[in-house]
């Protein structure tokens, strides 16, 4: 069984330098093949090949105001799609909206020529929606009314202007609702204010997000039998039906009940918030939280991405994650693009890295049993999550019989752009296969080498693997510390890659030898808790319910060095002794140059939260807090 080949990857942006200009003819050819819905067509492109050999061609779209997005082609066409004399390629598009489209001709190399002529497909743009409805449940407390605020994506919220105003008399005892007029081709942000009879307001609810681009997209895949085009709402799954649980836009005041998934620890190991996943269904079925950050939109502070524990609920949904802002407020949900998994485990491990340069971190979500090695690849823009490719291990019989992929990335290599490493599951039912190996990806998702635990009985016993990056040296090159599964005695290995291999670096043991006898799973995560430029490691551990004298809730700190820092432990006494598994992270979310400690928690639906410590968990920024107590929070289109 052969483990260094490359890896399978779908189409992935390409940022090398365009030096070659390829001069072609776009001839645009309109086919319409389906009368359906009446929402959607399909097209032909076609044009002339290239005089030169190339090694395909690539289609951009936008719509009118908008410029192409040079990273993410509609359409990658290889050149042996295309005939001896042309290329022709189907298109979606919605039926009432002009399109524009270009091509480029790319060689594998990288070299990509400029845009070809232009052409457009001229809709009529009467089905954009030239208004949408906010609906929102009422505070549960009096109130005068509602205000309500819009912004565009580069703008701010003018609190002495609201585009809409509705006494609390007009609402149902379920729900507040009212038209807002929309600006054509343009993204729009809304927040509600309550106000009361002394005009005290509210801060505002969550912020709801409308994504033309999202709603066009939306429109092109609509068939005949579709009931109603939703635009894309932060906070809702992408199909809404009378079955299906789907996640809230924010924790109302009569969940305040249920229990929180993270808790966030400053620099000096001290508990300083709580966070609860938005929502309730899951929260109460499974609760697992796997935690990860990243700086998703430039501003070197890093958001959070909340993974999900896997679906034992038909009526929920599987496959989503939450992603918050640097203040932790609820920005969108993202889900994983592959139905099947969904349905049928829809677990997701995520982690961020930066595999381009550009100083904005992509979003990469690991699978779970079943998932076939694949990892699907997201960038977050205009307050929504997008596709952007998967990779895959290449492993073909680790994907068919077993298939998690736990990611985490850091510059391995120096070369200033995040490898991608890909810890794998247990293969301990199959004797025969190789275990304790993960693999190591480059920027591009070309495989850059196989790294295997050098302890040949716990790879035979279990051989799972839970990988970091750290920053141990402060010279910017990660070292993998690889984090051992059930059995693993509380050790971590430390590797180093050079030479094109992941050698052997150091071995690593928490100071813990009850834990280690006993469970001894390790699930390191790295980051600069101090800010002196070096990374230390915080170590996750398993529950252990099995022995009741072995306290839960614990996890060690450990030095760039490996000396033992501290110890510091979930501030839950319920969950701890209920539980107790930890699922750290870390991140810099007030860009002051030390990592905040993010500990996700394990599966505690069986648990009140009653016994909290540190800061009792409150709603998010919906909550009324002046003179009532309600929660206000828009909950639809």
């Amino acid at each position: 069984m052969k483990y260094d080949k490359k890896v399978w990857k779908t189409s992935y942006p390409d940022h090398t330098s365009r030096m070659v200009g390829y001069s072609f003819l776009l001839v645009f050819t309109l086919l319409i093949f389906c009368a359906t819905g009446a929402l959607s067509k399909e097209i032909t492109l076609s044009w002339t090949r290239n005089p030169d050999p190339v090694d395909g061609y690539k289609v951009f779209s936008r719509l009118p105001d908008r410029t192409y997005d040079y990273q993410n082609p509609a359409i990658n066409l290889p050149v042996s799609a295309c005939s001896s004399e042309g290329c022709a390629v189907s298109v979606a598009v919605p039926d009432n909206l002009d399109v524009y489209f270009v091509v480029r001709a790319y060689l594998k190399s990288g070299v990509e020529s400029q845009d070809s002529n232009e052409t457009v497909y001229r809709g009529m743009q009467s089905i954009l929606p030239k208004e949408i409805v906010l609906s929102w449940t009422p505070n549960k407390d009096a109130v005068a009314g509602y205000r309500i605020f819009r912004r565009t994506i580069d703008g701010q919220y003018d609190y002495s202007k609201p585009i809409s105003s509705i006494p609390s008399s007009g609402c149902t005892s379920e729900k507040c609702f009212t038209p807002i007029s929309l600006t054509p081709f343009q993204d729009c942000y809304f927040v509600v204010r309550a106000y009361s009879g002394a005009n005290v307001e509210s801060p505002n609810s969550n912020e709801v997000f409308f994504d033309i681009d999202q709603f066009v997209q939306g429109l092109a895949g609509t068939n005949g039998t579709s009931g109603t085009t939703r635009g894309a709402v932060s906070g809702l799954s992408e199909t809404v039906t009378g079955k299906n649980i789907t996640p809230d836009q924010e924790i109302t005041s009569e969940n305040r009940d249920l229990h929180p998934a993270v808790e966030v620890l400053n620099s000096r190991y001290e508990h300083q918030e709580w966070i609860r996943i938005m929502w309730t269904e899951y929260v109460l079925a499974n609760g697992e939280a796997r935690v990860a950050m990243g700086d998703l939109d430039g501003d070197r502070k890093d958001e959070m991405i909340i993974g999900l524990g896997p679906g034992h609920d038909p009526a929920i949904p599987g496959g989503m994650f939450q992603i918050l802002d640097d203040d932790y407020s609820h920005l969108t949900w993202g889900r994983i693009g592959w139905a099947e998994y969904n349905t049928e485990n829809g677990e997701s491990f995520p982690a961020c890295g930066d595999v381009d340069g550009d100083g904005i971190d992509e979003i990469f979500i690991g699978l779970g049993e079943g998932g076939q090695g694949k990892v699907e690849v997201f960038h977050y823009r205009s307050g929504a999550v997008h596709h952007q490719g998967w990779a895959q291990v290449d492993w073909p019989e680790y994907n068919q019989y077993f298939g998690k992929t736990r990611p985490t990335c850091g510059d391995i290599d120096q070369d200033g752009r995040d490898e991608v490493v890909l810890g794998l599951g247990s293969n301990q039912s199959d004797p025969a296969m190789p275990a304790g190996l993960f693999q190591i990806i480059d920027h591009d998702f070309s495989s850059l080498a196989w790294g295997e635990v050098d302890w040949p009985d716990y790879n035979l016993f279990n051989g799972e693997t839970y990988p970091g990056c750290a920053n141990l040296n402060g010279e910017g090159k990660n070292h993998i510390v690889v984090g051992l599964g059930n059995g693993g005695e509380g050790r971590m290995e430390v590797f180093e890659y050079r030479n094109g291999a992941a050698s052997h670096k150091d071995w690593v043991t928490i100071d813990w030898d009850a834990y280690n006898q006993t469970v001894g799973e390790t699930r390191p995560a790295c980051g600069d808790i101090d800010g002196d430029g070096k990374d230390e490691i915080i170590v996750g551990l398993a529950s252990n319910l099995d022995d009741p004298q072995i306290p839960g809730g614990i996890f060690p700190i450990l030095d760039h060095d490996y000396t033992h820092l501290a110890w510091s432990e979930i501030n839950w006494p319920e969950y701890n002794a209920g539980n107790g598994e930890s699922f750290p992270t870390s991140g810099d979310t007030d860009a002051d140059q030390k990592d905040e400690i993010i500990i996700g928690l394990g599966v505690s639906n069986a648990f009140a939260a009653g016994g909290l410590g540190g800061e009792t968990p409150d709603t998010a920024s919906g909550s009324f807090e002046a003179e009532n107590k309600g929660g206000c929070f828009i909950s639809s289109f």
